[in-house]
């Protein structure tokens, strides 16, 4: 789920958790849809990053905004989600990544596990790749301990 800790922060909390998490875990990650606003600014204090873009179908996407947010319209939704496209193509041309399609991981979660297991590469077991793929359920926010 979303990072409280960075999500709908400012600058300089952002930067402040990466630093906190960069001394306190050798892995670490976090999910928020407004990453494309700062992650040029991020690049340079995060060690061995990897980046995973999991990115709607773009008519699913607008679907979805417009239902949450119907003062955005379909228009803004979609110059949004290209500009975040470009952002996050960038970045990925420039560090590597792996790019999946929600509605492919959610139809195929444990394709999905395995593929997110393969791209991380490290060590990820069998048992971890299945309790990831059970862990896949729409619309619900759940802490996955492995």
């Amino acid at each position: 789920h979303e990072d409280m800790d960075i999500l709908w922060q400012g600058w300089p909390q952002i930067k402040a958790t990466i630093a906190r998490r960069n001394q306190s875990q050798e892995v670490w990650g976090w999910k928020d849809p407004n990453s494309s606003n700062y992650i040029e600014r991020a690049l340079p204090l995060l060690s061995n990053p990897r980046f995973i873009y999991i990115q709607r179908k773009p008519e699913a996407a607008i679907a979805s905004d417009v239902r949450r947010n119907p003062n955005n319209g379909a228009a803004y939704v979609r110059r949004r989600n290209h500009r975040m496209t470009r952002v996050y193509a960038s970045v990925m041309q420039r560090h590597g990544g792996l790019v999946l399609w929600y509605e492919e991981v959610t139809a195929a979660p444990q394709t999905a596990a395995r593929l997110l297991a393969d791209f991380i590469d490290e060590g990820v077991s069998e048992k971890q790749v299945l309790a990831a793929a059970a862990f896949v359920q729409p619309g619900a926010y759940r802490r996955l301990e492995v």
